[in-house]
C-alpha cells in the first residue's frame, strides 16, 4: 500500500472490532481466536476483549456467546504458556 491508501491505527482498531462482532454473532470461533490475536496486536486488552464478548450476551445470546467465552479462555491459556498475554 501506498502512504495515501493505507489505514492508520483508528482504522485498523475498526476493523478488528467488526472482526470480532462478526466472528461472535456467526459462531465463526476458530476466525474469532485469529482476529482477537490481531485486535491485541492493534493495542486492545485482555480486559477489553472480555467485557466486549460478554456485552454481546444481549444482542446474540447466551448460548452463542459461552461456546465463544470457552474459545477464548482456551486461547489466552495458550498465549500465557507461551509467554505471551
Amino acid at each position: 500500500m501506498s502512504a495515501s491508501t493505507e489505514i492508520g491505527q483508528a482504522q485498523k482498531t475498526l476493523v478488528a472490532m467488526v472482526c470480532v462482532v462478526s466472528d461472535t454473532a456467526m459462531g465463526q470461533e476458530d476466525k474469532l481466536v485469529i482476529h482477537l490475536r490481531f485486535a491485541l496486536r492493534q493495542g486492545w486488552t485482555k480486559e477489553e476483549q472480555k467485557e466486549g464478548i460478554f456485552h454481546f450476551i444481549r444482542y446474540i445470546g447466551q448460548p452463542l456467546v459461552h461456546g465463544v467465552v470457552l474459545k477464548v479462555q482456551v486461547m489466552f491459556a495458550e498465549m500465557r504458556a507461551d509467554g505471551g498475554v
